[in-house]
């Protein structure tokens, strides 16, 4: 078949099986001491693990998933476009060449398209979506247009074209920071947004990106789009993210409730996100991880626990509050898209009978 290498032609073509063995052996290494681990110790807590991973974060993730629920096509319309923006414009110009090498079944294009289409098919059929989820097509896709990259740089549409994209992104950079040095309010909001005190990150980006084309523009024009890139990449990296870590990490966020629990209170956390264990300066109590399965029960466990002595308190989130909690509750703040109350005694009676109050946790925090 064209361009693809003969698996034998007389040379040992088993030594193409070992690829997949390998895999297996990789895998083994976990998976076969985690069955043993479970077996031989048969308790109620390794078994929910196996079966957690196994099944309940594989199959029924994958079937039936609880969160991240997206729309078919969210893949191809939202991450595409924006992630992918390293090799888009190279994989729209080769777009002929890439039908051509599918029509003649060139192997060295049509293995690796074939690859990106399953990988999109495959977790588009899934109801649960993140981006993250269809990064190994990525790569695919520019081992696709591989055998003819060469010609593709060489044309002088390519290099117009990484011109315009850069100027674009310069141009883009430069009016928001324009629009950030005369105080126009959506830029202050956007500012406020990220967490960003000072519009510092894009002067920068304006002074990295403008040299760089400059620089293409006299001398070498294919670098033009790779440097509007790598100039957003990297004052993204060393002054973006870091300015919004506090609030994506939940950090800010515990710290704020940290600082309203009153000393000698004994704090709780009810549908806690995983997050939030990192950020502790206090031991805490909890009623176990995911219980979205078993309805309400949490939420009865917890009142049950409120209810058991006094200085007690617990963050609850704002879909867990209903009939058990008081409505009335200070706000704690807002973290992953939900809004979260600090709720003290008395819970409702009739959650609390319902409720094990021994299904409490203790978690003790690791020292800092």
């Amino acid at each position: 078949m064209a361009g693809l290498a003969p698996i034998d032609a007389g040379k040992g073509g088993w030594r193409w099986w070992l690829a997949p063995l390998a895999m297996l052996l990789a895998v083994s290494l976990w998976f076969v001491p985690m069955l043993l681990a479970v077996a031989s110790n048969g308790s109620p807590e390794y078994v929910a693990y196996r079966n957690e991973l196994l099944f309940k974060q594989t199959v029924s993730r994958y079937a039936a998933s609880w969160h991240h629920v997206k729309s078919w096509y969210y893949f191809i319309v939202e991450v595409v476009p924006p992630l992918w923006l390293s090799v888009e414009p190279a994989a729209v110009l080769a777009g002929a060449a890439f039908h051509n090498a599918w029509r003649e079944r060139d192997a060295r294009v049509w293995l690796p398209l074939t690859w990106v289409l399953l990988v999109l098919l495959f977790f588009s059929l899934s109801p649960g979506k993140r981006g993250v989820y269809i990064t190994p097509a990525l790569p695919a896709l520019a081992i696709a247009a591989l055998p003819f990259i060469q010609a593709l740089l060489a044309r002088n549409g390519v290099r117009r074209a990484g011109l315009i994209l850069g100027a674009l992104f310069f141009t883009a950079g430069a009016i928001f920071a324009g629009a950030c040095a005369a105080h126009a309010r959506f830029a202050v909001e956007a500012m406020a947004l990220a967490n960003l005190g000072s519009p510092l990150a894009f002067y920068l980006y304006v002074l990295l990106c403008g040299c760089g084309l400059a620089y293409a523009w006299a001398r070498v024009p294919l670098a033009a789009w790779p440097v509007a890139l790598g100039s957003l990449a990297i004052v993204f990296s060393y002054f973006i993210a870091p300015a919004m870590n506090g609030e994506n990490s939940s950090r800010d966020f515990m710290r704020a409730v940290q600082s309203q629990v009153k000393p000698g209170e004994e704090l709780a956390l009810v549908a806690y996100k995983e997050q939030f264990l990192l950020y502790l300066d206090r031991p805490i109590v909890n009623f176990g991880h995911r219980r979205v399965f078993e309805g309400p029960q949490e939420s009865y466990d917890a009142a049950a626990w409120l209810n058991g002595a006094p200085n007690r308190v617990m963050l609850v989130p704002a879909d867990q509050m209903k009939d058990c909690f008081d409505a009335n509750s200070p706000k704690a703040g807002v973290s992953s898209d939900e809004e979260w109350f600090l709720v003290r005694p008395p819970a409702a009676t009739s959650c609390a009978e319902k409720g094990d109050a021994g299904k409490a946790i203790q978690y003790v925090a690791p020292m800092r």
